[in-house]
């Protein structure tokens, strides 16, 4: 082969090279830099990031993890993450955790967590699994989401309109009373007026001389009369 011809193709071949090399190297700036972007996007509204093996047992420190639960490293390597949860929610999270490690779906479930200063706090958990070439899970993918306002705020929501109900039955059911003892009053009074006597005087004396009582007749509302003194 012609010498010249040889070089040649080496040249080509070199610069073929540097030019995947460059692109290489652009694609893998670009993947650091979208990294570092949604790390950073998941650090502004996350409050823990973690992973766990295929399994979901933690085998990796995560010091957000360990920051807001107050837990040590060794508390919270393998399943000692359960131990952060508020009892009553145990059971619960758990079970959420199991079913979609068996099911290979997404985890979205509520529950309190512990905090650093020992007292309770809502937490948001969302994780996926991540699975290799081969379709395989290759480990689990997590972040907590603070959500403890939000959990207070809704209380002191339904507790307010729970207050609002009782005050607005009270006074329903006060109206209703009122009305019952005004309808019975009227009901009570009604024969009252209907049989009340009427009075009639009669053999008035004339000139009414005192010390003399007046005669009158009183009708019940009947053919019969009664005579009364006046």
């Amino acid at each position: 082969m012609n010498p010249s011809k040889t070089i040649k193709l080496l040249e080509e071949r070199l610069a073929r090279a540097e030019a995947k090399l460059a692109e290489k190297a652009e694609l893998e700036g670009f993947a650091r830099e979208s990294e570092t972007r949604h790390r950073l996007l998941i650090g502004t509204w996350a409050q823990a990031v973690w992973e766990t093996d295929a399994a979901g047992v933690v085998t990796a420190d995560s010091p957000s993890w360990r920051a807001y639960t107050g837990q040590t490293l060794e508390e919270w390597l393998g399943d000692g993450w359960l131990n952060a949860i508020h009892l009553d929610d145990r059971a619960y999270a758990e079970r959420q955790w199991r079913e979609a490690m068996a099911a290979r779906h997404l985890v979205n479930a509520e529950f309190r967590l512990r905090a650093p200063d020992g007292g309770w706090r809502w937490t948001n958990v969302c994780a996926a699994p991540v699975f290799d070439a081969s379709g395989n899970i290759e480990k689990w993918a997590g972040i907590n989401i603070d959500i403890d306002a939000r959990k207070r705020a809704e209380e002191a929501l339904r507790e307010s309109e729970a207050r609002y109900r009782n005050l607005f039955e009270t006074m329903r059911q006060g109206y209703l009373e009122n009305e019952l003892i005004r309808d019975a009053s009227a009901r009570g009074r009604l024969p009252h007026r209907i049989g009340q006597s009427t009075i009639r005087t009669a053999n008035r004396h004339p000139g009414g001389r005192s010390g003399r009582p007046h005669r009158a007749r009183a009708c019940q509302g009947t053919r019969s009369c009664v005579d009364r003194d006046l």
